[in-house]
């Protein structure tokens, strides 16, 4: 066991624990279990709705701001469910189950003619940024 351990980076005691856990339940005695604490607040139907929340616009659903924030979602959920969670960690939960929230991309839906753009151009109507 302490070359083992010295190999693997675990404690001699670790190594010994989990040759004991193999003799006396075989490859299975060597996966994880499930360790004590306080079960997770968030629930696969809790889930389920942030899904459903997050497809839809936030306005829709009566709220002040056009786009989703991981804080904002956070909050909104906690008041439809009770269930509070942080925005850091309603992020990790949508990475973790691949969504995302990025970012409204704001673009011209129409193309400018360039004739209308050459007379603003040669009127002054077009200011073009300088240095700062």
């Amino acid at each position: 066991p302490p070359r083992i351990a010295a190999r693997v980076r675990f404690s001699s005691r670790t190594v010994l624990r989990f040759i004991d856990r193999y003799e006396a339940e075989g490859i299975t005695g060597l996966w994880s279990k499930t360790s004590p604490g306080r079960p997770p607040r968030v629930t696969t139907a809790y889930l389920g709705q942030v899904e459903v929340v997050v497809e839809q616009w936030p306005r829709d659903l009566g709220m002040p701001f056009s786009n989703w924030t991981t804080q904002n979602l956070a909050e909104y959920m906690a008041e439809q469910t009770g269930i509070v969670i942080g925005a850091r960690q309603m992020e990790n939960y949508l990475k973790r189950y691949g969504w995302r929230l990025r970012r409204p991309v704001h673009s011209v839906t129409h193309k400018q003619d360039p004739a209308q753009f050459a007379e603003k151009k040669t009127n002054g109507d077009l200011v073009s940024p300088g240095p700062a």
